[in-house]
């Protein structure tokens, strides 16, 4: 659990699935860091492992913050790996919204609803 020392509210999360705006000292959750989530939650179906991991907090946060990802590797379609990829991006005004999500080609025509957010 991280605090915000500032206005003691607790952020919650399983740190491995957080995206990297939620490090920082004002960083709030929103639409964005749960799409960052979703991105980790493909990773690890398809690697077997989070994008990034760590027995230690601190080391984790830095890494999730700092580092890039290792690829996902050729087993997997380029439409699926360009996906993961607009969904982890570090910096969330450039992260995948809901529409890049419903008209990204790898959905290959799945229905998903459409929201106005």
């Amino acid at each position: 659990m991280i605090q915000n020392n500032q206005q003691n509210k607790n952020k919650r999360g399983a740190p491995n699935y957080m995206a990297p705006e939620l490090f920082e000292e004002d960083g709030v959750y929103s639409f964005a860091s749960d799409i960052y989530a979703l991105g980790c939650i493909l990773y690890e179906m398809a690697k077997g492992t989070p994008p990034f991991y760590s027995d230690k907090f601190q080391e984790l946060a830095k890494k999730i913050c700092n580092e890039n990802y290792e690829p996902i590797g050729d087993d997997y379609s380029d439409e699926f790996k360009d996906f993961c990829n607009v969904l982890l991006r570090k910096n969330p005004a450039k992260r995948a919204n809901w529409k890049a999500i419903i008209e990204h080609s790898w959905w290959n025509g799945h229905k998903l609803p459409s929201y106005d957010i």
